[in-house]
C-alpha cells in the first residue's frame, strides 16, 4: 500500500493523494488499499488473480460520503477490502465512459441504479455483481461471502461475466430504424408528461422530485413553439401546446419559488427529496444550473410581457447568472462542477451535516433581523418548530431547523402586515443581505469540487449566451453573461484544447485530466454555436466546426451509424451509443442539433451534415419508436428539422440593433442566426456558406443599409430593412394561458399508462430503502433465464418512505390497497427475484417481465407478490411494486432458510412452469379490484395444487421459518 504522505488524521495517505479528482482526494485518507482506474491496478489482479471492487461516485454525493464514513473508514472493513480485492475507486465525472458501462449492467440487474456505485469485477473487468449504498453490517457479509464465491467457484464468476458482457454487446447492436414520423412520437411524449404531471406542485411524478429539464421542460418548451408558431397547426395541436407550455412554466415557477432554491445566495440544489419542492438534497451542480438557466430563458420568451410569470423566470434566470458568477466561477475563467450537500454548521464544528450552510432557526433569524424578523418569517414560511417535514429527513439533520421558501406572494405579505408592496420587498431585500453576510462570515462553505468540465462549461456558455440575447434590457447584466461565456471558452481553449490535435480534454484540476468524451464535444459544439449567435464573432462558429469534424473522427461510428459516446479505451469493453437522457441530455441528442444547425451555418457541407443527422435517428430508432419519452431530447431536435430551419442573416455592426433585439425576443429553437458586418465581413466563414459568400463578394454594390434575409430550405428572401416589417415574419407570442392554479386541461385519450420506460432516474441520495443493494448475475440476460438469484436486499425504517412504507417502482404510483407494515419504526427487508424480459424478435420493454418475491415479517410469511410487466393488450394495472414488512433477526433467518429450499432447488424448467401458470390466474377479481395479496393466495395455491412446489417442502419451509398462521397460504 502507498503510503507517501501523512494525513491530518494520523493516518497515513493512500495512493488517492496524488490525484487531481476531488472525490479521489476525499478518500486518501482512507485505510483502504485504493487504485485509481488504470493498468497499475489491472495488472495487480491478474498478477494476484484477485477479483476487483469497483466504487464509482463524486464529490458531492452524499450517499457517498455516508458509504465512506461507515465502510471504507473503517480499519475492519478496509482490511477485508485489502486482503481480498483489487480496490479501484472512479470519479463518474471524470470518467463517465466507466460509470456508463457499469451503470447499465446494474440496471439491467436490477432495474435501478444510482450513486456510490458497487461493481465487482474479474481481473478482465467482466461485472458479476453490483449495486449502490450498502448499510455497513451488510457491506462487511458482501465482502466476505463474494471473496468466498470467487475462491469456491472462481470458473462460474468468471462466465457470469463473459455472458453479461456478450449480453451487453448484443443489446448495444440494435438493428436501426429509418423513416420515423416524428409528430406521433412527439405527441405520446407530451401524453407521458401529462399522464406524470403534479398539477397541484409542478414537477412530474412524486418525491423525489427532480428538476430534468433534459426530459421534461425543454421539450416541452419545443413543443410548444412547434405548434403555436404554425398557422396551419389544428385547433387541437394549438391547445396542446399551450398544456405543454403551461406545464412547463408552472414547474419552473413552483421551483423557484421552492425550498430548493438558496433564497440567501441564490443558485438551485439539484433535487428535492419532497413533492412540494421544499426540502432540497442540497448539493449544487453545474449543470442543474445550466439547463435550469436555459429553460428559464426559453419559456420567457414564450410569455406576454403582462404575465407574472415572465417576471418569475427573468428573477430566476438572474438568480443563478449570479450565484455561478459569484461561487462556480474559477479566476481564469472556467467553471467549477459543484458545491456539496455537506457542511460544518459552524467554523469550529468538527462534523458536517447536510444542509446546515443554508438552514435557520426561527430564533436565529428573529436575533439576526430585528423588526423586520416577523415579516421576514412570514413571508418565508419559518416557524418556531422549524418547517422540515421528519419524512423527509432521513438522518434527523433538520430538527428544528427552517429551509426557507416562498410561502406567500409579495401582495399576501402586504396585506398581513399592512404595508405596501414596495416596503415589504425593500425589508426582504434588506433582511436576505444581513443573512448572507452573516452566513459567509460565520459558517463554512460546502466543499467545493473545484474540478472544470468541458461538457457542463459547454452547457453553461449555451444559457449565458442566452442570456446576453434574451435580457438585453438589463445592458448591465447581459454584458456580463456574455463576458462570463467568453471567459469560459476562453479557458477551455487555453487549458483544454490541443490546438495542434484539435482534441479535447474533459477535465481540469491542476493540470488537465482524461480525454475528452462525446458530451464533451457535443455540448461544447452547442456552447460555441450559441455563443457565436450572441457574440457575432466568427472564431466561435468556425472552431465549432472544426471540432465536429474531430468528434466526427473519434466518435461516429462508419459502419453502423450514430455516434459512441464513449473515447476509444482498450479498457471499455463496450463502446455504447446511449441515447437516453437523464440529469443531462445525451450526446447523441446534442450532437443531431448542431449537425442540423451546421447544416445551415456552413450550408455547402449541409449533405454530409444531413447524412450523420440522419443516422442518430435510424441507429435510435428502435428507441424512438417504443419509448420516445426516454429520448425527448431528441425527439425535440428531430421535430426542429422537420419544422425547418429559419436561417437569419442579419447585416449590420451596431449589436445593439433593434432587428436582433426583434429576433432575439422570440423563441425560434429552429433558428440559425448568421451575423455579417459590411465593416469585418466573415470570409472564413463564407468559404463554406454559399448564400453568406454571396452577402460578401456583393458587399460594394452599395447596399449600406441594416437588414435581415430570411432563408429556408436553403432559399433566401428579400434584404427587410424595416423592423415592423420583420416582425411580420417571426413568430407571435402567445398571449392565450389557461392560467395557474386552474387543472390543466387532460389531453389524454384515456388515463391508463400501460407502458413502462426503459429509462431509469438515476440518483445518489434516495434512502437505501428505495435503492437496490445486491444483485448477482448468474445468466446472460439474452436468455430468459434467472437473472438476480441472489436474494437482494433494502432496509431502513418506515419514516423514510412515502405511502406509509410501500413504494411503487419505475415511476409508477402504488396502488391503493396495498399492504401497510403496522410499524413505522421497523426495519424492513424485502427480497425478490428477478426474471428479464424474452429476447424473441418483435419483443421490447412491454413484454411479459416477472419475478417471485416473498417478505419476512416478525417470523412469519407475510405475503408473497408477483412482479409483473405485462404486454399492452393485457388489462391493467400492470404494476412494478415493492411491500415492505418487518425485518427481525429470526426473520432474516428464515429467509435464509427458505431460500435453500425454495430458490436452490428450483430448476429454471420449473420457473417457467411457475411463469406460465401465473397468466392463467386474473389479476382483477369480480369486483373490479386488484389485490395482491389475494392473487398471491391464490398463485401458491394453484402451485402447491400442480405440485410445482410440494406440500411436503412448503411445510418444511413453514416449519423452518417459524410459521405462525400455516393455513394462511392453504388453498
Amino acid at each position: 500500500m502507498s503510503t507517501s504522505t501523512s494525513t491530518h488524521s494520523g493516518r497515513p495517505a493512500n495512493r488517492l493523494a496524488k490525484a487531481k479528482s476531488p472525490y479521489l482526494l476525499q478518500h486518501a485518507e482512507n485505510p483502504v488499499d485504493w487504485y485509481e482506474w488504470g493498468q497499475e491496478a489491472f495488472d495487480k489482479a491478474k498478477r494476484e488473480n484477485k477479483p476487483i471492487f469497483l466504487s464509482v461516485g463524486y464529490s458531492a454525493c452524499h450517499w457517498c460520503h455516508v458509504l465512506a464514513h461507515e465502510s471504507f473508514e473503517d480499519e475492519v472493513t478496509a482490511k477485508i477490502m485489502n486482503e481480498h480485492y483489487v480496490n479501484i475507486k472512479v470519479d463518474r465525472e471524470e470518467r463517465p465512459d466507466v460509470d456508463r458501462l457499469y451503470m447499465t449492467f446494474l440496471q439491467a440487474a436490477s432495474g435501478g441504479g444510482g450513486w456510490p456505485m458497487s461493481v465487482w469485477l474479474t481481473p478482465d473487468l467482466h461485472p458479476f455483481f453490483a449495486g449502490t449504498y450498502f448499510p455497513p453490517g451488510r457491506f462487511r457479509q458482501i465482502l466476505l461471502k463474494l471473496a468466498e464465491v470467487w475462491e469456491d467457484d472462481r470458473e462460474r464468476c468468471i462466465q457470469s461475466g463473459k455472458q453479461v458482457l456478450e449480453a451487453l454487446k448484443e443489446g448495444s447492436n440494435i438493428a436501426p430504424k429509418h423513416d420515423l414520423d416524428i409528430k406521433p412520437l412527439a405527441f405520446e411524449v407530451l401524453e407521458r408528461l401529462q399522464k406524470r404531471f403534479d398539477s397541484k406542485n409542478g414537477g412530474f411524478d412524486g418525491a423525489p422530485k427532480f428538476p430534468s429539464p433534459a426530459q421534461t421542460t425543454n421539450f416541452l418548451a419545443r413543443y410548444a413553439a412547434f405548434y403555436l408558431s404554425d398557422p396551419n397547426a389544428s385547433g387541437e395541436e394549438k391547445k396542446n401546446a399551450r398544456v405543454a407550455k403551461d406545464m412547463a412554466v408552472f414547474t419552473m415557477v413552483k421551483i423557484y419559488n421552492g425550498g430548493i432554491r438558496d433564497v440567501v445566495g441564490g443558485g438551485f440544489s439539484r433535487y428535492s427529496v419532497d413533492e412540494r419542492w421544499h426540502v432540497p438534497h442540497f448539493e449544487k451542480m453545474l449543470y442543474d444550473e445550466a439547463q435550469l438557466l436555459s429553460s428559464a430563458l426559453e419559456l420567457y420568451q414564450l410569455l406576454p410581457e403582462t404575465s407574472q410569470d415572465k417576471k418569475t423566470l427573468e428573477l430566476m434566470a438572474k438568480d443563478i447568472v449570479g450565484y455561478v458568477s459569484r461561487v462556480l466561477k474559477s479566476p481564469e475563467g472556467g467553471f467549477y462542477s459543484a458545491e456539496d450537500a455537506d457542511s460544518l454548521p459552524t467554523i469550529d464544528s468538527t462534523v458536517k451535516k447536510e444542509g446546515a450552510f443554508y438552514v435557520w432557526t426561527a430564533q436565529q433569524l428573529d436575533e439576526l433581523l430585528g423588526a423586520d424578523a416577523e415579516l421576514f418569517k412570514y413571508h418565508f414560511g419559518v416557524r418556531a418548530e422549524g418547517n422540515c417535514d421528519p419524512r423527509h429527513d432521513v438522518q434527523g439533520e433538520l430538527a428544528g431547523q427552517n429551509i426557507l421558501f416562498a410561502a406567500h406572494t409579495p401582495e399576501e405579505t402586504a396585506k398581513q402586515f399592512g404595508k405596501s408592496v414596495d416596503d415589504v420587498e425593500v425589508s426582504l431585500a434588506r433582511s436576505l443581505t444581513i443573512l448572507r453576510e452573516y452566513r459567509d462570515k460565520h459558517r463554512p462553505r460546502p466543499h467545493l469540487d473545484d474540478k472544470i468540465l468541458t461538457c457542463w462549461n459547454g452547457l453553461m456558455i449555451s444559457g449565458l449566451s442566452r442570456a446576453h440575447e434574451v435580457l438585453n434590457a438589463d445592458q448591465e447584466l447581459a454584458a456580463h453573461a456574455l463576458q462570463l461565456a467568453e471567459a469560459s471558452a476562453g479557458f477551455i481553449r487555453k487549458y483544454l484544447y490541443d490546438e495542434q490535435r484539435g482534441e479535447l480534454r474533459r477535465s481540469y484540476r491542476e493540470g488537465q485530466g482524461p480525454t475528452g468524451q462525446a458530451d464533451d464535444y457535443a455540448f461544447f459544439i452547442q456552447g460555441l454555436l450559441d455563443l457565436y449567435e450572441a457574440s457575432a464573432k466568427e472564431e466561435y462558429l468556425l472552431w465549432a466546426i472544426h471540432l465536429q469534424e474531430k468528434q466526427d473522427e473519434l466518435f461516429y461510428d462508419t459502419e453502423g451509424g450514430g455516434y459512441y459516446a464513449s473515447a476509444p479505451d482498450e479498457h471499455i469493453l463496450i463502446r455504447m451509443k446511449d441515447a437516453q437522457d437523464g440529469a443531462e441530455p445525451s450526446a447523441a441528442s446534442i450532437t443531431l442539433s448542431n449537425l442540423q444547425r451546421l447544416a445551415h451555418f456552413a450550408e455547402d457541407k449541409h449533405a454530409a451534415y444531413n447524412e450523420k443527422a440522419k443516422s442518430i435517428l435510424a441507429s435510435n430508432g428502435q428507441l424512438l419508436s417504443r419509448a420516445p419519452f426516454a429520448l425527448a431530447s431528441m425527439v425535440s431536435a428531430a421535430m426542429m428539422a422537420d419544422k425547418g430551419y429559419m436561417q437569419f442573416i442579419h447585416t449590420g455592426s451596431s449589436a445593439d440593433s433593434p432587428f436582433l433585439k426583434l429576433i432575439r425576443s422570440v423563441f425560434i429553437p429552429n433558428r440559425v442566426l448568421i451575423h455579417l458586418d459590411p465593416s469585418n465581413p466573415p470570409r472564413e466563414l463564407a468559404k463554406v456558406n454559399s448564400s453568406l459568400r454571396s452577402l460578401v463578394e456583393d458587399k460594394g454594390n452599395g447596399q449600406s443599409r441594416e437588414n435581415v434575409r430570411i432563408c429556408e430550405n436553403f432559399t433566401c428572401g428579400l434584404p427587410i430593412e424595416d423592423v415592423e416589417e420583420l416582425k411580420k415574419m417571426l413568430p407571435p407570442v402567445p398571449q392565450e394561458n389557461y392560467g395557474f392554479g386552474r387543472q390543466i386541461p387532460d389531453i389524454r385519450p384515456n388515463a391508463e399508462d400501460n407502458a413502462t420506460s426503459p429509462a431509469t432516474h438515476l440518483t445518489d441520495s434516495q434512502p437505501p430503502s428505495l435503492r437496490v443493494s445486491t444483485t448477482l448475475f448468474v445468466g446472460a440476460p439474452k436468455q430468459l433465464t434467472l437473472v438476480a438469484a441472489s436474494v437482494f436486499t433494502m432496509s431502513t425504517g418506515l419514516r423514510t418512505m412515502p405511502e406509509q412504507g410501500r413504494v411503487g417502482l419505475g415511476g409508477l404510483a402504488p396502488i391503493d390497497n396495498a399492504w401497510q407494515a403496522p410499524d413505522p419504526n421497523v426495519e424492513l427487508q424485502v427480497f425478490v427475484l428477478v426474471y428479464p424480459p424474452p429476447t424473441t424478435p418483435g419483443s421490447g420493454p412491454h413484454d411479459v417481465h416477472w419475478g417471485l418475491a416473498w417478505e419476512v415479517a416478525k417470523d412469519a410469511w407475510r405475503h408473497v407478490e408477483l412482479e409483473t410487466h405485462n404486454d399492452l393488450q393485457a388489462p391493467p394495472p400492470q404494476p412494478r411494486y415493492v411491500y415492505w414488512g418487518a425485518r427481525t433477526k429470526m426473520g432474516a433467518q428464515a429467509t435464509a432458510d427458505a431460500r435453500k429450499i425454495l430458490v436452490g432447488s428450483m430448476s429454471l424448467a420449473k420457473r417457467l412452469e411457475i411463469e406460465s401458470l401465473a397468466r392463467t390466474i386474473p389479476v382483477v377479481e369480480p369486483n373490479g379490484h386488484w389485490n395482491c395479496q389475494h392473487w398471491l393466495v391464490a398463485l401458491i395455491g394453484e402451485m402447491l395444487r400442480v405440485k410445482l412446489i410440494d406440500q411436503r417442502t412448503w411445510d418444511s419451509v413453514i416449519a423452518q421459518t417459524s410459521y405462525t398462521s400455516k393455513s394462511y397460504f392453504r388453498h
